[in-house]
């Protein structure tokens, strides 16, 4: 039935769109996969920019190189310009990279997930494919949740960079330039910041961060050692 809803709210142009978020989403899936079965150890950007230094290809610079150029990819195909390709680019590729930094935790991605899927939907009209889209999502995720914070099954790179890339594929498209500059500046800020410091111990040390984080799960964790890059 909702299948069909969104079957019947599409024209060519949706088409397309759709092509390319079940292309972004499967390779976005596919290099998480190649991530999580690797045994690589670096962490962060500069840990894998190291190893390639080294003379070994790790699956994190596997996945980031992917993850550009299918970003290219898609803005290529969206017909993006001048100022508005560059943003987008670069917000595809780090929005998938962002939620694989925070999947460390039972729920964290999710919740910071369904946040910007809030935000989203005061900003587009329910007609939109991506809100279609996400709303399916929405709902997968509030059925998978709690089985993630009891810590029966998990994300992994799988599927928090399959929901990273839709998302971003998803802000990409909002109109407003000016929105979209200062969603890729946070994303620039949480990426450098990670390279220093843990994202875990930032949020343990935030009351309200904190209570939002651990809201639902079975167990605390101790994020006060935690390694810079390692989120």
């Amino acid at each position: 039935m909702y299948l069909m809803l969104v079957k019947n709210t599409m024209n060519l142009n949706d088409d397309i769109k759709l092509l390319y978020v079940i292309i972004g989403v499967l390779s976005a899936s596919f290099t998480g996969y190649m991530d999580d079965r690797s045994k690589d150890t670096p962490k962060g950007f500069t840990g894998h920019i190291k190893s390639l230094f080294q003379g070994r290809i790790t699956a994190g610079m596997i996945k980031a190189i992917v993850s550009f150029f299918i970003s290219l990819i898609i803005c290529i195909i969206s017909d993006y310009k001048n100022i508005d390709f560059l943003i987008n680019v670069a917000i595809i590729s780090l929005t998938q990279n962002f939620f694989n930094l925070l999947d460390l935790r039972p729920g964290r991605a999710l919740k910071v997930y369904l946040f910007f899927s809030m935000l989203l939907f005061l900003i587009f009209d329910f007609s939109n494919l991506y809100i279609l889209l996400n709303t399916a999502i929405i709902i997968s995720i509030l059925i998978y949740m709690p089985y993630e914070l009891k810590e029966i099954c998990m994300l992994g790179d799988t599927g928090s960079n399959a929901l990273g890339i839709f998302l971003g594929i998803f802000i990409s498209s909002i109109s407003h330039t000016g929105i979209r500059f200062l969603f890729l500046l946070f994303l620039f800020y949480v990426h450098i910041y990670s390279e220093r410091k843990s994202i875990s111990e930032f949020i343990s040390s935030n009351q309200l961060l904190n209570f939002i984080d651990s809201l639902g799960r079975v167990k605390n964790y101790d994020d006060a050692h935690t390694k810079r890059g390692s989120t």
